[in-house]
């Protein structure tokens, strides 16, 4: 029904996903989750589905400091809404530079438990704004669909494989560059490899 037009949304995108999970094929279940998750993230059925589909394909893949960090900033939309995020943000802001033009013009001291609460929900939900911001704009989810090998370049024939296991469908990945028709991705334990183009498919539907 999705491929034919009708309006795209997370029940049909979870529906999908279950028909895909009890035809054994958890890498399109993963994907189909994904987009669900995309209209409605706090769906807690796309959730607990996903990760019984994540866990179905045993994939073991650490996670590396640096994206447990952003996996971390970003739990925060998952519970709270950005539009949420935003106004805290601009509120605590603004607050904070009011009081500091109280202190100033009426020469009283520095009240430092209210400075400090907003300066901390001013880090914390720019951080978080911030991290959205680069992920939204510059990387790009993909589930691996077709089990592959992943490479050290754009070539099967010049370089040599990355990993001594293939990439097995179910694969979470974010595209980090296309090249004729490979593309490399980065794995979540922070690792880069160079897969076909063709073996992948954008957890953000292509705008057509």
């Amino acid at each position: 029904a999705i491929s034919e037009g009708a309006p795209a949304n997370a029940e049909l995108y979870r529906a999908l996903g279950n028909a895909y999970t009890l035809a054994g094929e958890p890498g399109r279940a993963i994907l189909a989750y994904r987009r669900a998750l995309l209209h409605a993230p706090f769906d807690r059925r796309s959730l607990d589905a996903l990760e019984m589909a994540r866990a179905s394909i045993a994939i073991e893949t650490p996670t590396s400091p640096s994206r447990h960090l952003l996996d971390v900033i970003n739990i925060w939309p998952r519970y709270v809404p950005i539009w949420i995020m935003r106004w805290c943000f601009a509120l605590a802001w603004a607050a904070l530079w009011t009081v500091l033009l109280v202190v100033r013009l009426r020469q009283r001291p520095l009240p430092l438990a209210a400075v400090t609460a907003l300066a901390v929900i001013i880090a914390a939900t720019g951080v978080a704004l911030g991290a959205k911001s680069i992920q939204d704009r510059n990387l790009h989810d993909v589930v691996i669909l077709t089990t592959t090998t992943g490479y050290n370049g754009p070539s099967s024939e010049v370089y040599e494989p990355t990993f001594e296991q293939p990439l097995v469908s179910g694969v979470e990945a974010r595209l980090i560059e296309r090249r004729n028709q490979w593309a490399q991705i980065e794995l979540r334990d922070g690792s880069r490899t160079w897969v076909p183009a063709s073996t992948f498919e954008p957890v953000r539907p292509m705008q057509h």
